[in-house]
């Protein structure tokens, strides 16, 4: 089973999987009404999800690219340029 959670853009989120699975989402932001399940409409079976990933090379916490992706993602945050002149 793979469940795909495809962030845009705007930090917006669909999720997909390619088999039925239970998928809660927790927002501590509403903290007496924080736990929601999401609906069967995720199972989109094992093609749409192929689809999804395409070809990209998956990563990890622990791979060359997360410190870079790291640090973009805070410049980005912060409102600075990720890439600075040494």
């Amino acid at each position: 089973m793979r469940i795909v959670i495809n962030m845009d853009l705007g930090g917006s989120f669909e999720v997909a999987t390619d088999e039925p699975a239970e998928v809660f989402v927790v927002c501590e932001h509403t903290p007496s009404d924080r736990v929601y399940r999401l609906g069967p409409t995720h199972t989109v079976g094992r093609e749409t999800v192929d689809a999804i990933l395409r070809d990209d090379p998956v990563g990890h916490a622990g791979d060359d690219r997360h410190e870079a992706v790291k640090h973009r993602l805070l410049a980005a945050e912060a409102g600075e340029r990720h890439l600075k002149p040494v």
